[in-house]
């Protein structure tokens, strides 16, 4: 009734399913945001918190992970404190975030009620919940993954400034985040060159242009990424898992995982389903 007041028509029944969404994400978000104590990495971000911006970049580049995660929770923990509560309250807050770009997402690529769909499904699964309630970046790098993936798509669609800049700045924003999102650039590429040849899209834009211009923007975000790329290599080479691993390996248990979550064994035929050697 309140959302019809304000907003009448299409637009009420537009926004209430969106809002309920993210008041449903947002409250699965908060329950019992502080029952348990800091585990071992949460306490590490702790830590971090009460560090300078400096001081915090001179241990990340120590770590395995960037430091843009830990510049944030410094300045939220300034803010609201240390708690458990505090400290989890920014995973939460971005994870409300992420329900609502997915519902951006579903808008641009379908229609409404796509949109509320996957929205409803990013607001109660499990995962989503669980590192929404986590003082860790991982709920971070997926909103930053979903909002540069929005906004090329958009700029595909639309080549506004708007949407070149949010791309720069959320894809910037991710690899600061996580050594694991350049993985992000490869998905949106293929996305790029899966939509050109559908619709007529490569005949209405002209291909060869918008992928050089496409090129551009990713050049933006890694030239704005270049002073970390030293440490960046560093750190992944001497990482003990890429040395046990080697590259290659290291990318295909990436790629199990992704594919089936964290089993310790499966049945030789769904790994030759996959394609991923075993």
């Amino acid at each position: 009734m309140l959302a019809e007041a304000l907003l009448p028509g299409e637009k009420a029944r537009r926004f209430t399913p969106a809002a309920l969404t993210l008041l449903l994400g947002l409250g699965l978000r908060l329950y019992r945001l502080s029952y348990q104590s800091l585990w071992a990495d949460e306490g590490n971000t702790a830590v971090m918190a009460t560090r300078s911006l400096a001081e915090i970049a001179r241990h990340a580049a120590a770590d395995i992970h960037p430091p843009l995660y830990y510049w944030l929770v410094r300045g939220w923990a300034a803010a609201f404190g240390t708690s458990e509560w505090a400290l989890r309250s920014l995973s939460a807050f971005a994870g409300v975030l992420l329900v609502a770009v997915v519902y951006a997402l579903g808008r641009e690529l379908a229609d409404e009620r796509t949109a509320w769909v996957g929205s409803l499904l990013a607001a109660v699964h499990p995962f989503g919940v669980y590192y929404s309630q986590e003082a860790r970046m991982y709920v971070l790098i997926a909103l930053l993954a979903a909002l540069s993936m929005l906004s090329a798509l958009r700029w595909w669609r639309r080549q506004t400034p708007e949407a070149a800049g949010l791309y720069i700045a959320a894809t910037a924003a991710g690899l600061y985040s996580h050594y694991s999102f350049p993985l992000m650039l490869v998905v949106e590429n293929a996305a790029f060159f899966a939509i050109l040849s559908t619709n007529g899209f490569r005949r209405r834009l002209g291909w060869r242009t918008l992928f050089l211009k496409w090129l551009g923007l990713q050049a933006g975000a890694v030239i704005l990424y270049v002073p970390w790329i030293p440490t960046a290599l560093h750190r992944l080479t001497a990482w003990k898992v890429s040395l046990d691993y080697g590259a290659a390996g290291a990318l295909r248990e990436a790629a199990r995982f992704c594919l089936m979550g964290p089993v310790e064994a499966s049945p030789a035929w769904v790994w030759a389903l996959t394609g991923i050697p075993l």
